[in-house]
């Protein structure tokens, strides 16, 4: 009973910082009409900034793109 305590104690402090909420952040031209857009593409070659962390990283670059053009399409 004694180490159940303690152990309560740090399972508490460590589930309640895995439920912090987590700050999103987004920025558009207010002013622009978007339902006039009927297409889209992904910026490819020169336009990639090879210092990107999706560039970086191309099985998550994928996963996303994959899931952005099922909820465009």
């Amino acid at each position: 009973m004694k180490m159940l305590i303690p152990f309560l104690t740090v399972f508490m402090r460590v589930f309640a910082t895995a439920c912090s909420s987590v700050n999103v952040k987004t920025d558009y031209d207010r002013s622009v009409g978007f339902t006039g857009f009927k297409s889209y593409r992904w910026a490819s070659g020169r336009l990639i900034n090879p210092d990107d962390e999706l560039a970086k990283r191309p099985f998550v670059q994928k996963r996303i793109r994959r899931s952005v053009d099922q909820v465009l399409e």
